[in-house]
């Protein structure tokens, strides 16, 4: 007998969950009890989603036609309207399958990512997927098994990680698996807190990664980057474990002024990544649309001091475009072209003959 499989993107205002329902029902019965409560992210909706799917373990699917017969290369899932995607595929019970979700840009693409450019559904390489029997978010697995979980495929001399199906044969007609893109996202990398003046920390970092890895644009956590958040703590005690939420930034950015400082203090900082999915208190992933905590880094605030410098050919047009930040070489430095750089930021500039 054969089972209709129903996928279908949950997207929120911040990240999307996926939906993996097997009914023999028409799909439209079902949707109704999906749009209570879920608003769809605007910029996250610029992003196409995708699916493949392939039968078995024993190869990892990818949207090459022959790593996904089931869905011949990856196949776009069409937009519900109340943030939902979906796409309809017939599986049989009792059999196994491994699949995984694409994000794709086009010519124009949300702040932060690059056009036409692929980003993976790179999930964790052990663990289960919520499943449920009814079409609505629930927090328990009511099937007498949880069918759905994170394994790592061999594949030739390649092991991937991919999610995996296995459909059950006492289900009945209708199996729905919740999936939160790439499971949760990482901390963004490279967290830095610079005193620029008396008056500012400059907060840098990179764009979060996935599970896979720092290899390259398409392993970047999409979800994130285009839909998500960045929540920036802080606190003066220098604790590893008590902050106090400095702000919110979108997730396109990759810096924040705190202008909120005193005098002579020193301010710890730790950054938080959230992806798009925001998830109530009964609904599942509510736990995984954020991040681990970032290194901590801390700045001081210094009274002022005069400094004269002299730089030959300087461009002030130039130093007033960038906000006024500069690099200093110390002039003990022997190798000027890979000399150490220390940001700064110029309050008053007095030029002397």
């Amino acid at each position: 007998m054969n089972l209709l499989i129903e996928l279908m993107f949950k997207l929120y205002s911040i990240i999307y969950y996926v939906l993996l329902s097997c009914l023999l029902l028409p799909a439209s019965c079902f949707f109704s009890t999906l749009s209570a409560g879920t608003y769809a992210s605007d910029t996250w909706a610029l992003v196409k989603k995708y699916i493949a799917v392939h039968p078995g373990t024993s190869k990892a699917v990818w949207e090459d036609a022959d790593r996904s017969l089931i869905t011949n290369g990856a196949m776009e899932m069409t937009p519900v309207g109340d943030g939902t995607y979906q796409a309809i595929l017939e599986l049989n019970k009792g059999a196994t399958y491994n699949f995984i979700f694409f994000a794709k840009t086009e010519a124009s693409a949300p702040p932060g990512l690059q056009t036409w450019t692929t980003y993976y559904d790179a999930v964790p390489t052990g663990g289960s997927i919520q499943s449920g029997t009814q079409p609505t978010v629930v927090t328990t697995v009511d099937t007498y098994y949880n069918p759905v979980y994170y394994s790592v495929i061999v594949d030739g001399y390649n092991q991937d990680a991919r999610r995996v199906l296995k459909t059950p044969t006492n289900i009945g007609d209708t199996l729905y698996i919740f999936n939160n893109f790439g499971d949760h996202p990482k901390a963004p990398q490279n967290f830095k807190a610079n005193a620029l003046d008396t008056q500012n920390v400059l907060l840098t970092w990179d764009d979060p990664y996935t599970n896979w890895g720092t290899w390259g644009e398409s392993v970047k956590a999409v979800d994130v980057i285009a839909g998500g958040t960045y929540a920036i703590y802080r606190n003066t005690t220098g604790s590893t474990t008590t902050y106090t939420l400095l702000t919110t930034v979108d997730g396109s950015l990759n810096s924040y002024y705190d202008t909120n400082v005193a005098m002579n203090d020193t301010y710890w900082y730790v950054i938080v990544s959230y992806d798009a999915y925001r998830g109530g208190t009964n609904q599942p992933f509510t736990q995984l649309c954020s991040s681990d905590t970032s290194n901590q880094d801390s700045a001081t605030i210094y009274e002022p001091i005069n400094v004269f410098f002299k730089v030959e050919h300087f461009n002030w047009d130039y130093v007033r475009q960038h906000d006024y930040i500069v690099y200093l070489t110390p002039d003990t430095e022997q190798n000027l072209i890979f000399a150490r750089r220390i940001m700064g930021r110029i309050a008053v500039c007095e030029i002397r003959n």
